[in-house]
């Protein structure tokens, strides 16, 4: 190879596309060379659109075409590739690429472009070939892998005569940030479509800007999936994980889809994966810190690589509907609720003091203390009133009373109560969070926590005395899973619901102290199972806004339109108690296996509709 010029001259020549080109010998190969005339410029008829770039580890051909744009850039980039290497030889090819617009492929895709570029690989490190309107690089090696990433998101993808189509397709790499034309500018939409090839993608979407003295070189918020689960991160000096959840998605050649949308003080996170025209309902809805000149990357975080499809970005005129809203908690000083509707009423009961007192609302937001219903002296117990469930049963008001760390059951003729023992003794010890559920062939079951022996979640029939058939008690629920075991191993809480013939036990794991309290739910075609756990639980888990939410109960709106999840949650982001009750909204959604899933939306701590309760 001829070398008659110096490297600092060719450097200086070096344009956008050379740049690119020569940070990705990781991916790199090639065919023939072609012939190298006098004056330094090579022969391409023989290649066609072919470049070469690479004959070994130590020996490059350089690429050249004539935008000098970019060349103080171009020569910053490459010199700090070269200034560790030795024995480096160089020519210079000029007019090689004709300035356009490209569709990006790199690495080894199952795209029918690149099987083209490995027939073409040989015995070389690396090629980067035009095929149509896609300059494709392909390669065996991942040597500089996480360098070219960087060099494509500063030179390949800014200004200049090689641009992307906005429709790109591009396989990222680590910490690349892939800048859009458009800017956050009041209430924006972004949409990204890209394709899972493996089972390593990380990633997503990242508004912000550059920013010296941080992680990554950037300030902002980025919305992320992985081969497991959803995220939502703050980058700045210090990375924080904000918010995430499990998610599993069909990995091999899907394309998957997110949206941020994006406001003045919040955002919402989205994978639009909803069935059958369902209205999608974000992963997270986050009070952000927006301020102005915020500008929008696709961001790809695993160094595996991913297609990146299409990213749209649209600043619709947000809807403004007058809508009433709250805002979590809604209710401060008590824990485990239960919520029972009668006669256009909303009772509240749960865990606050000795004793149990009975709290109204008409909109599930606005409560009020209506009375004691219960004195703590049930069964001669004085302490430790927890977790209270009411029921009507054949014309009766039945509540199971947890009261030191016993299981009892109580009785009135009105949900104001007074509740008295409705049998002379308790029904169980170490046993708490008790739920009653009538079925729909007038059957009653008692579900529990208990550790009178193997520790879990049981279930058992009752009789038409609202007593325990012992013969009929199962454990149904154990805490196996990684979720269920932050801080304890514990699942509690249990409520059921039926839907389209299945039960869904929904309930809490962790313990309740733990920041990570979270519910999920397993799946039944009997109310006593076997119980299959859910595969993306939990389904409700805390973030960094808000801590330790769980031990729920499940109310409907009075013409059935809407489900509410209550639930509690810490007092604050330090401390457990006193804690306080909140409020969203949780569905079931079709899937592609004809099982619906639940899901909830929340935990949130931005202004949320009232439920429809008129």
């Amino acid at each position: 190879m001829k070398k008659d010029r110096s490297t600092v001259n060719i450097i200086k020549r070096l344009t956008l596309v050379v740049t690119a080109l020569l940070v990705l010998s990781s991916f790199s190969s090639c065919q023939s060379t072609p012939s190298t005339t006098e004056n330094g410029t090579a022969d391409l008829s023989s290649t066609g659109d072919l470049i070469m770039l690479s004959e070994g580890k130590t020996q490059y051909k350089v690429i050249y075409s004539p935008n000098e744009k970019k060349a103080d850039e171009g020569a910053a980039a490459v010199s700090r590739i070269f200034s560790s290497m030795t024995n480096t030889d160089f020519t210079v090819c000029e007019d090689t690429l004709e300035p356009g617009e490209y569709e990006i492929l790199v690495g080894k895709t199952n795209r029918p472009e690149t099987e083209e570029a490995k027939a073409l690989l040989g015995d070389k490190d690396y090629i980067i070939t035009v095929i149509g309107n896609k300059l494709v690089i392909y390669g065996k090696n991942t040597r500089y892998y996480t360098t070219a990433s960087k060099y494509l998101e500063n030179v390949l993808f800014k200004d200049g005569d090689f641009t992307v189509k906005k429709d790109f397709i591009y396989r990222g790499s680590l910490e690349t940030f892939i800048k859009q034309e458009e800017k956050i500018d009041g209430y924006t939409v972004i949409d990204l479509t890209f394709n899972s090839e493996n089972a390593y993608t990380q990633a997503g979407i990242f508004i912000g800007k550059e920013w010296e003295d941080t992680v990554y070189g950037y300030l902002g918020y980025a919305f992320i999936l992985t081969k497991t689960d959803v995220e939502f991160w703050r980058f700045g000096t210090k990375n924080q994980l904000m918010a995430s959840r499990p998610y599993t998605y069909l990995q091999g050649n899907t394309d998957i889809k997110l949206r941020l949308e994006v406001d003045k003080f919040s955002c919402k996170a989205y994978v639009l994966d909803d069935e059958n025209g369902l209205e999608p309902w974000p992963e997270f809805e986050m009070s952000i810190n927006n301020s102005d000149g915020l500008e929008i990357f696709c961001f790809e975080k695993s160094g595996r690589g991913s297609l990146f499809k299409e990213c749209a970005v649209t600043h619709p005129e947000k809807e403004k509907t007058g809508t009433l809203k709250y805002t979590n908690p809604i209710y401060n000083d008590y824990a485990d609720p239960d919520v029972f509707y009668h006669d256009g009423t909303y009772y509240l009961y749960a865990t606050g003091g000795n004793g149990y007192i009975a709290h109204t609302s008409k909109d599930l937001v606005s409560w009020s203390v209506a009375k004691r219903v219960a004195e703590a002296n049930l069964w001669g117990i004085t302490r430790w009133y927890w977790a209270p469930d009411i029921e009507y049963v054949n014309g009766k008001y039945y509540m199971v009373v947890s009261c030191d760390e016993k299981l009892g059951m109580a009785v009135s003729d009105s949900p104001l109560g007074p509740f008295k023992e409705h049998s002379k003794d308790i029904l169980f010890e170490k046993t708490i969070d008790g739920h009653i559920f009538v079925d729909d062939d007038g059957k009653v079951y008692l579900y529990y926590v208990s550790w009178r022996k193997s520790y879990g979640l049981y279930g058992v029939e009752l009789d038409e005395n609202m007593m325990p058939i012992m013969s009929t008690e199962k454990r149904i629920i154990a805490p196996t899973e990684d979720w269920e075991k932050k801080e304890g191993n514990v699942t509690e809480g249990p409520y059921m619901l039926k839907h389209n013939g299945l039960y869904y036990m929904t309930y809490s794991g962790s313990s309740y102290l733990s920041i990570d309290y979270a519910v999920g739910y397993a799946v039944s075609d009997s109310p006593l199972g076997d119980f299959k756990k859910y595969e993306d639980n939990p389904i409700m888990i805390g973030n960094s806004q808000v801590h330790g939410v769980g031990h729920h109960c499940i109310a409907y709106t009075p013409d059935k339109s809407e489900m509410i999840i209550v639930y509690h949650c810490h007092n604050n982001l330090s401390a457990v108690q006193v804690r306080k009750i909140c409020i969203d909204r949780i569905r079931f959604a079709p899937t592609k296996n004809g099982i619906d899933k639940l899901e909830v939306y929340g935990p949130t701590t931005t202004p949320q509709p009232y439920p429809k309760i008129n």
